[in-house]
């Protein structure tokens, strides 16, 4: 994930000043803090404090908005890093107020092609149609049964760029 710090006093002067900062190459917030603090004292406006956030590469659900909390970036940025498209698809369906490594894990299911291919290996493994006669089987609708288990909230599906994500919600 990369932000866009910019200092607010050359923007409300009519300036735009500001670093891309890449936060897989920020050790830790101090850092983070450091390299804003770095781009503030760069500006042509000497003693500028204030700054925010106007843009983001990365994942649309972990973005903070303009004044986040820095040690929530950088812990979305260790769960991106750790997660990969899960973590994103987890913070698609969570409040980021909510979220935390041990909800993710909880809950996290794994990655499917489709809902559909979810229900087949959930039915699969629990053994759910195994005192069903092997010819009646093919009647049990997947895409039915995957849809009916998000709308009665037992999982939740995101879509990432890896495939489907499910999130048990019990």
């Amino acid at each position: 994930m990369k932000i866009y710090a910019a200092s607010l006093t050359d923007y409300n002067n009519g300036y735009l000043h500001g670093e891309w900062i890449d936060l897989e190459d920020v050790a830790d917030v101090a850092a983070l803090q450091g390299r804003i603090a770095a781009m503030l004292r760069a500006s042509k406006f000497p003693g500028c404090e204030e700054w925010a956030i106007h843009d983001y590469e990365g994942p649309r659900s972990c973005q903070l908005g303009e004044y986040p909390d820095l040690d929530a970036l950088m812990f979305q940025q260790k769960m991106l890093e750790k997660h990969g498209d899960a973590w994103a698809a987890y913070m698609d369906i969570t409040d980021a107020a909510d979220a935390s490594e041990e909800d993710f894990g909880d809950r996290y299911s794994g990655c499917f092609k489709s809902e559909e291919a979810w229900a087949d290996d959930f039915v699969e493994s629990t053994g759910m149609l195994e005192s069903v006669p092997e010819n009646l089987r093919y009647y049990f609708d997947m895409a039915a049964f995957a849809r009916d288990a998000e709308m009665s909230g037992d999982v939740d599906f995101a879509r990432g760029d890896e495939g489907v994500h499910v999130f048990n919600t019990a």
